[in-house]
């Protein structure tokens, strides 16, 4: 399923429209909808809704929520942006000696429902690689991390291993070690005392496009 930045672009073009014209319909700066393209930019629920009736399309279409154009059938409920979705950045590295959600490591953001996250402060990772894929975590999926300093025996966390850049793998516990496993088998498991890897967080959703 296609995201919002790769759906506004495929609707402007099915309108046979530049990024300026799209603007100036909207009365944007052109700037302004290049970077809803390359999603280093995000509307406001008043610019959502403008966009979704220019394209005569839904507001759960436009951010590739659904495969469905259409308004809301009959009996579905609508999305409120202001009570129900909350705005999550994006993460293509974390380097070390940079905080997590430091301005340049943030590539973009995403929408999430705040039912879907209970408390805390979460962040996606994009990933790379395929050291996770039998975990359905592709290149270029977009993993949704719960920050925390600790996870339980075998579940995927963004963990930095003797400070150098971070990674995902699955964490086994034994005794003073901490082995981390790639969910591919060409990938042999990692082995390092507990104090050479620092936790930064439990993987709990992933996004992939097919």
């Amino acid at each position: 399923m296609v995201d919002f930045p790769d759906r506004l672009k495929q609707l402007r073009k099915e309108k046979e429209l530049y990024q300026k014209d799209l603007a100036d319909k909207l009365n944007l700066g052109r700037a302004t909808v290049g970077g809803y393209e390359q999603g280093t930019r995000f509307p406001d629920k008043e610019t959502l809704n403008q966009l979704a009736d220019f394209f005569d399309v839904s507001v759960d279409y436009l951010l590739g929520r659904t495969d469905q154009r259409s308004q809301l059938p009959p009996g579905a409920i609508p999305v409120d942006f202001d009570k129900d979705m909350k705005l999550i950045p994006v993460i293509g590295t974390i380097q070390c000696g940079t905080p997590v959600l430091a301005e340049q490591n943030i590539i973009g953001y995403e929408y999430v429902r705040k039912q879907d996250i209970n408390g805390g402060t979460y962040f996606y990772l994009k990933a790379t690689g395929d050291s996770m894929i039998n975990s359905n975590i592709r290149e270029g999926s977009l993993v949704l991390i719960r920050k925390q300093e600790d996870v339980e025996n075998k579940e995927i966390a963004v963990v930095m291993v003797n400070g150098d850049e971070a990674t995902l793998k699955r964490v086994h516990k034994k005794g003073e070690f901490i082995i981390l496993h790639a969910d591919n088998d060409k990938y042999d498991p990692m082995i390092y005392s507990a104090n050479e890897v620092k936790i930064i967080g439990k993987a709990v959703e992933v996004k992939t496009k097919l």
